[in-house]
């Protein structure tokens, strides 16, 4: 289940997924809840992408379009590493990814305006 916020009103966000598509829909969340889904990792690899494109039309980059979060829910997954697509969350102040199976944090000096990180429970 993917739980997710932005500032408009629920009417206007499924409006705006039917007119513009997923990336312009993306682009504008601040929140995003993945707590509890058995995620082994957030990147979607080239094989994924190509299959979404051939199904949808639309080209699929993951977690590219999220510009705007602000805060992430990712905790209780079976995430392993601390993915590079998190350096793209500038705007990120506040990331819950505790309990999952990570063992060494990099790249967090690109999260400038971090201040709440949640990391207990793993494997750091």
């Amino acid at each position: 289940m993917l739980k997710c916020a932005t500032n408009a009103k629920t009417k206007d966000k499924k409006e705006l997924l039917k007119k513009e598509g997923r990336s312009i829909f993306f682009s504008s969340l601040t929140h995003m809840n993945l707590e509890r889904q058995k995620l082994l990792s957030v990147e979607i690899n080239d094989e994924v992408a190509a299959k979404e494109k051939q199904k949808t039309g639309i080209p699929e980059h993951g977690l590219k379009f999220l510009k705007r979060l602000e805060v992430l829910y990712l905790f209780e997954n079976r995430l392993t590493c601390f993915s590079e697509t998190f350096v793209n969350f500038r705007k990120l102040t506040r990331l819950y990814i505790y309990d999952n199976c990570i063992t060494k944090m990099e790249n967090l000096e690109s999260l400038v305006n971090l201040q709440r990180l949640y990391l207990e429970r793993n494997m750091i």
